[in-house]
């Protein structure tokens, strides 16, 4: 069923705790994906996250969870 309602797909974000070794930290992203998010719901459009959100590999989960709560 086709509700005409747009798709955005993102993955591989990676997002970090905000610290040195966290890409998304960098060059404005966050605030470029909070304008992208501010887009869609706009849009009234459905966004899928295909994974990798989080880096959690390379940071401290409880660290990275508080500093992206905004976007949970």
């Amino acid at each position: 069923m086709d509700d005409g309602k747009s798709i955005y797909i993102v993955s591989d974000l990676h997002m970090g705790d905000g610290g040195a070794r966290d890409n998304f930290a960098v060059d404005h992203k966050v605030e470029k994906f909070s304008r992208f998010l501010d887009f869609v719901e706009k849009e009234n459009g459905q966004l899928y996250i295909l994974g990798d959100l989080f880096e959690f590999w390379q940071a401290n989960i409880g660290k990275v969870l508080m500093n992206r709560m905004n976007f949970i």
